[in-house]
């Protein structure tokens, strides 16, 4: 059983190592797996894993970390969804995108947004079963491959 819940300060480590292995595991482009990007990959997500945690929800299975998911409900954003690869296809992803709609909509929003990499097939097809539509395509830096990647906006109305 998936149980959601605010992460906290001791969950750090875990959302960092969380999304080192999704990232490890469905590299969009050939390069990421590399070992430059990977430790870069791992720095950032060091860095990132404790500056996000008031703004993340966490979804546990039999106690351990399966996946997290960064909401900014105020502006509607999902910033981050990453789902541990021993956990992916057991409906992580699902429980937290719709938890946070529902703290985006608890906040007053309408809408929900998010971007991924425009060649994340995995990704793309996931967000347009649970209702997002794309919305934008433009170029974007992004830290975690220390790279300008082609990016697309997806949004949901709630």
């Amino acid at each position: 059983m998936v149980t959601i819940r605010s992460a906290v300060a001791t969950d750090a480590a875990a959302i960092a190592r969380t999304s080192l292995e999704a990232f490890a595991a469905n590299p969009v482009e050939p390069n990421w797996t590399s070992v430059e990007v990977l430790n870069g990959a791992r720095r950032i997500f060091a860095e990132m894993s404790a500056k996000c945690i008031p703004h993340a929800i966490i979804a546990e299975i039999d106690g351990n970390i399966a996946g997290w998911c960064g909401v900014i409900a105020a502006r509607g954003e999902i910033a981050d969804l990453w789902v541990s690869p021993q956990f992916q296809r057991r409906g992580i992803a699902t429980a937290l995108v719709a938890e946070a709609c529902h703290l985006i909509q608890t906040k007053g929003g309408t809408v929900a947004v998010l971007e991924t990499h425009r060649d994340n097939s995995a990704a793309l097809a996931f967000y347009r079963l649970t209702g997002f539509d794309i919305c934008w395509q433009a170029p974007a830096e992004w830290d975690v491959v220390g790279a300008v990647v082609e990016k697309v906006g997806l949004r949901k109305f709630l």
